[in-house]
């Protein structure tokens, strides 16, 4: 799955936190050859994982994101990537 967050958040840098809260991400950053596109984006697997823990990650990357300001992500389903 593919999230595109507001314009201001750097998924690179949330990833750590992200890691301490048990929940792993690949930054969207990743996916462009300069690095520089896609810093707001991230790609989430979740293949093998059961709709409750899918729902508990998502808690747990939106309780480290709450101190920014809100914003709803826009997601982007598709194929695989």
């Amino acid at each position: 799955m593919w999230v595109t967050l507001p314009e201001y958040v750097d998924t690179g840098s949330m990833l750590a936190e992200a890691l301490d809260a048990g929940v792993t991400y690949v930054p969207g950053d990743s996916f462009y050859p300069d690095g520089e596109q896609g810093k707001n984006c991230m790609r989430i697997n979740f293949s093998y994982e059961t709709p409750e823990n899918i729902t508990e990650a998502i808690r747990r990357l939106a309780n480290r994101h709450r101190g920014s300001p809100r914003a709803v992500p826009r997601v982007h389903r598709g194929g695989a990537l």
